[in-house]
């Protein structure tokens, strides 16, 4: 009885040790846990962000907007309105400055439209630019015109890929490695430009930064 009683025992806490092994080996420490988890929700954002865009070009590519459900719309007040937006989702150290040499610009554009486009753009300036450095948002109206540009002064776009930024898909060779992104934001913004009457073009510096200029018309020419 006694060997049997010891030997119970001796089992009962090899037992005890199988099983707080095999949870030992079950924990993650708490800070990769956070990592995997702070992994996840980056991830997951990437693929909404994508899903949004497809969907966004889907939808440019099905419909001609700029002839529907356009309406008087205040430029000045939604640039600033989006500044704050996407300064806030990003998380990050820039920050968005609006220079506007009109107190207001009203025109007659799709706003939904005309809000993503802008907010591409900003998106864009506010992803590559220097967490210490402001992204400027400058507006102006010439002769039936406004004229927005987005400057930032971050890493900059290689000369010889310039033509290409507003391919479906495109992302600069110096930032693939480095960014997240899909290639597809300046697409629907060059395209919404265009459905809207209007042009995008970018100058770039290697190391000094980026300017975006969209011009539209303010009373969007029908088809």
């Amino acid at each position: 009885m006694t060997y049997e009683a010891k030997e119970t025992g001796a089992s009962n806490h090899d037992d005890h040790d199988c099983r707080r092994v095999a949870s030992q080996r079950g924990q993650v420490p708490s800070d990769r846990r956070r990592r995997g988890l702070r992994g996840i929700e980056e991830a997951a954002v990437r693929v909404a962000q994508l899903l949004d865009e497809l969907t966004e070009l889907r939808r440019l590519d099905g419909a001609d907007g700029a002839d529907r459900n356009r309406h008087m719309i205040d430029l000045v007040h939604l640039v600033k309105c989006i500044a704050d937006e996407s300064h806030a989702a990003t998380r990050v150290g820039s920050h968005v400055v609006v220079v506007s040499a009109v107190p207001n610009l009203v025109g007659r554009w799709h706003r939904a439209r005309l809000e993503r486009m802008l907010a591409n753009v900003i998106d864009n300036a506010l992803k590559y630019n220097r967490q210490d450095r402001p992204v400027v948002v400058s507006i102006q109206h010439v002769d039936g015109w406004a004229i927005i540009s987005v400057t930032d002064q971050g890493v900059g776009i290689p000369p010889e890929e310039l033509q290409r930024v507003f391919e479906r898909g495109y992302r600069a060779s110096n930032v693939t490695r480095h960014f997240s992104g899909s290639g597809l934001g300046l697409a629907a913004a060059h395209q919404i430009a265009a459905e809207h009457g209007g042009t995008i073009s970018l100058e770039s510096q290697i190391g000094t930064g980026t300017s975006v200029t969209v011009r539209v018309p303010l009373e969007v020419p029908s088809r």
